[in-house]
């Protein structure tokens, strides 16, 4: 299968959704849970630094500057393990105490990335500052060490992505089961629909003990099949049952008619009249025969009787069988079997149905036209071509020649029934063939594919 017809399956599709779906939730899921987490820690550091900004104001006051800076001083000197950074600076910048590489440019708050701080433990690292004003013309800078968040949110981050990673994974099996129990039922439903367009109408989908949907669209289905092989059934039978009851007294009026012609005494065109009338019944005896052989061909009666017979070989009796009757009309039959293959099926129909072929070309094309058949391989399995190089079908009447009683408008002088090619398409599907008519340029092609699994 090519890959593009692969990715046009419902099944892939199903399960190319059922992937995106869970990728979509693990990622939303891991964005939730990340800005979550980054917003309570961040919270908890901007918690700490506000409450010890209001300690520092609260137990020195922003009157007394004397005591502000002591206090500044004091908590600046506790040591290298302090958790805070303090500076005191005024409102244009100038430093008054405290850790001077405190950016202090502005009140609010603000992340600052320290390159510059005395200890070279804090090299690199980032802290979250807070600048408020004091009043008297001083601000008040806090900062607090913050690496742990950025250290945080990288571990976290990567824990994610890992998570996304496996969640592709997931969702890349879960897609492929989905897409193989999806297209096992869809591949039954196709199968079955496949097996009874061939003519096999005892053929049912498969239903399962899970009692689903793709069940319940089976049961339907098969429902479905039973009811449309109930009334091709009765049609069977209403057409059986016609052609016997009018073949009958149509032989008795054949007799009768050979009986009258043979035994009185007949005037001047009587008797080609009653010919004529032989001629006529005999046709209509025809008809009756191809509609009963039709109906008994589509009600899969022979395919109880199939067996390996050479294909080629059949093709080739049949050209030998006809190549007096071309010779006498003018025509040319020229015939190439590639190989010797094997199929399963019924001899005699198939020399039928090619007989068909090869008499509705000689029929139906003026003397002089070559007619070929071949027998070959093609990439789906075995092809049987009859092929001519007459005046053809019109280009609006080439799809309807397989239908039954049908005769283009330049044959309806001819003898025939219009059923010749009815009969060939009925014993292709028969045997799991496709019949098809293309145009030759100039001409007629008819080709009848076998495909690879009908071969023995």
């Amino acid at each position: 299968m090519r890959l593009i017809d692969w990715s046009r399956g419902t099944a892939v599709r199903i399960a190319a959704l059922t992937s995106i779906l869970v990728i979509a939730v693990v990622s939303l899921l891991g964005i939730f849970v990340y800005a979550l987490v980054n917003d309570a820690m961040q919270g908890r550091v901007r918690a700490q630094i506000s409450e010890e900004i209001e300690q520092v104001i609260a137990d020195h006051g922003p009157v007394d500057q004397s005591k502000l800076i002591a206090a500044i001083e004091s908590r600046t000197h506790a040591g290298v393990f302090r958790r805070f950074a303090y500076r005191l600076t005024k409102p244009d910048g100038t430093h008054i105490t405290g850790d001077a590489w405190i950016a202090a440019s502005f009140v609010g708050w603000h992340w600052q990335q320290i390159d510059q701080a005395p200890d070279r433990s804090r090299a690199e690292r980032r802290v979250l500052v807070l600048t408020r004003d004091v009043g008297s013309n001083l601000f008040v800078s806090i900062a607090r060490d913050a690496h742990w968040i950025t250290d945080l949110e990288q571990e976290l981050g990567q824990l994610l992505l890992r998570a996304l990673g496996l969640a592709v994974v997931a969702a890349l099996f879960v897609s492929m089961l989905v897409k193989r129990l999806i297209g096992r039922r869809i591949a039954d439903v196709t199968e079955t629909a496949r097996v009874v367009m061939n003519g096999n109408l005892t053929q049912r989908v498969p239903v399962s003990t899970a009692g689903d949907d793709f069940d319940r669209l089976a049961a339907t289905l098969n429902e479905m099949l039973d009811r449309i092989r109930a009334l091709m059934d009765g049609l069977s039978q209403v057409t059986n049952d016609i052609a016997h009851d009018l073949r009958t007294p149509l032989g008795r009026l054949r007799q009768k008619i050979e009986q009258v012609r043979d035994d009185a005494v007949l005037l001047p065109g009587h008797a080609s009249a009653l010919d004529q009338a032989i001629e006529e019944v005999d046709g209509l005896l025809a008809t009756f025969t191809a509609m009963l052989r039709i109906a008994q061909i589509d009600s899969g009666a022979r395919r109880s009787g199939f067996k390996s017979i050479d294909l080629g070989e059949t093709v080739q009796t049949v050209c030998e069988a006809y190549e007096p009757n071309a010779e006498d009309t003018g025509h040319v039959l020229v015939a190439h079997v590639a190989e010797e293959v094997h199929i399963e099926g019924d001899r005699d129909l198939l020399a039928q149905m090619f007989a068909n072929l090869v008499e509705n070309a000689l029929t139906h094309t003026p003397a002089g036209t070559t007619i070929r058949v071949s027998v070959r391989p093609s990439s789906t399995g075995m092809v049987v071509v009859v092929a001519d190089n007459g005046p053809g079908v019109p280009a609006g009447e080439i799809d309807k020649i397989f239908g039954r009683f049908y005769r283009a408008e330049a044959s309806r002088t001819t003898p025939g029934t219009g059923l010749g090619l009815s009969l060939a398409a009925a014993i292709a599907r028969l045997h799991g063939g496709t019949i098809t008519a293309t145009d030759n340029a100039p001409g007629l092609r008819i080709s009848v594919l076998f495909p690879t699994d009908s071969l023995a």
